[in-house]
């Protein structure tokens, strides 16, 4: 016998739209989900950009970064790449931080359950 698990997926919040600096999102609920999917897009190819979950356990309260175990939830492109990450908290934020002068980054995230 074959068990399938459904993933469930919440709605896809755009965190940073073409952003040209270093930013920080608004708060993003990851309420009932146990995952988030984060996809990072940079317009100009070589123009590093990393992206970096903040987590916090209560709505408007202090955040910080994240981490799974030893490893902290962030990743660099200088072209695009999406990442799950387990075990979020129900708040979060996204960093994401121009390493490069020159492009423009787009954050889209979506909660789901893995």
């Amino acid at each position: 016998m074959t068990i399938v698990r459904k993933v469930e997926k919440g709605k896809v919040t755009t965190a940073h739209s073409l952003i040209e600096a270093t930013t920080t999102s608004a708060e993003i609920s990851c309420v009932g989900y146990n995952a988030i999917l984060v996809h990072t897009i940079v317009t100009v190819a070589a123009k590093n950009w990393t992206t970096k979950l903040q987590g916090c356990m209560t709505s408007g309260g202090t955040f910080a970064d994240w981490y799974d175990g030893a490893t902290q939830m962030s990743f660099q492109t200088d072209s695009g790449k999406a990442v799950v990450w387990k075990g979020v908290p129900d708040f979060v934020k996204v960093v994401a931080t121009e390493d490069a002068d020159g492009g423009k980054a787009t954050v889209t995230v979506q909660p789901l359950n893995v």
